[in-house]
Order: structure tokens, then sequence, then C-alpha cells
């Protein structure tokens, strides 16, 4: 019973330790679309800079590994130096910019190379990236992380990929269209033979 006790005890100060150097080793990343080095103006529908704060939202997408493809990119929903950031960030309402901050990518040791992309999106036409209408992306960039009390890689790193990008309508693709009137047509056919 004793030995029971003491492997249990053994195993939760173990984990313990373990999330603590975990967290203390998480890898960082300065996502702000403008600095000394970044200039990544970010356009609405009309294809002028985003200025509304209340309605456009960015975000940080992310892959462990160089060069991964778009599909196996996730949000980055992790808190960052300033409260907010890493979950979706309001734009600043100047010239299409955000200022994310320093943002924790959480499970990730700093030093670790990871595939990147920002979005945007308005949230008048969606609550996600993934669900909105009206939404954009830039191109995908590979970015090492940095470290908790290690700055993070300077700017020019992410800004030499960070790219102007545009939010745009998401309009469906003509088979979508087609499917759609294959079944329409397929559901008057069995109404009529009814």
């Amino acid at each position: 019973m004793k030995n029971k006790t003491i492997k249990q005890l053994l195993v939760t100060v173990s984990a313990a330790v373990l999330s603590v150097g975990l967290a203390n080793g998480q890898g960082t990343v300065l996502f702000d679309s403008f600095g000394t080095t970044t200039d990544a103006s970010v356009k609405d529908q009309s294809g002028q800079p985003i200025v509304d704060t209340a309605n456009y939202l960015a975000q940080l997408y992310g892959s462990v590994g160089t060069s991964m493809p778009i599909d196996s990119l996730t949000p980055i929903q992790a808190a960052g130096s300033g409260g907010n950031e890493g979950s979706p960030t309001h734009f600043a309402g100047f010239g299409g910019y955000w200022l994310g901050g320093v943002v924790q990518v959480p499970g990730v040791v700093a030093g670790t190379a990871m595939t990147m992309m920002a979005v945007a999106w308005d949230s008048r036409t969606g609550a996600t990236y993934a669900t909105a209408g009206f939404r954009g992306h830039s191109d995908l960039f590979n970015y090492t992380l940095g470290g908790v009390g290690v700055p993070p890689p300077p700017p020019s790193e992410i800004g030499a990929a960070l790219h102007s990008f545009q939010v745009v309508s998401v309009v469906p693709e003509p088979s979508t269209f087609a499917l759609l009137g294959l079944g329409t047509g397929a559901l008057l056919f069995f109404r009529r033979r009814n």
C-alpha cells in the first residue's frame, strides 16, 4: 500500500516538474504585421487597408516542420505577453496592420522550426477564419521559435515572408454548384415519379 502511494506521489511530482519545464521552454513568435522590417498591410474587400478595429481579426496558424502543406496548419490559441495575443487579434486601426505581440506557442519548445501563415477575416461573416465568408491569408513561411526569457527571432525573419494580402469573398467552387444542381434535379425527378 505504501509503495503504491509513493509511486503515485512520484508520478504526480514528475508530471508537475515536466509541465513547469515545458512551460519555461515554450516557443515564442512575434506576431506583428508592422515593424522596422515588416510591412504586411492587409486590405479589405474593396482593396483599402483595414482600419476597422471592431470587426476584422487576424490570427496565426502553424504546424511543426518546414514547408508543411497548408491543410496541416492549425490556429495557435495561446496567451501571449500582453493578454490576448495568440487568440484572434483585432486590427490596430491604421494602415491595415495588427500588433499581436509575443505569442507563446503551446506544446512547442524554443528553437523549433515551424511552417506558419497569418490569416484575417471579417467577423461579421463568421466567428472564425474557417467559417468566415470574407477572409484571406498570407503566403506560408518558415519560422524558428524563440523562447520565454529569450527574445523571439528578429522581426526581419517573419517580415521576409509575411507580405500584404487581401480579405476576399469565399466563393464556392463551380463543382459545388454542379452538385447542388444534380441534387435538386434528382429530388424533382423522384418527386414527380411519386
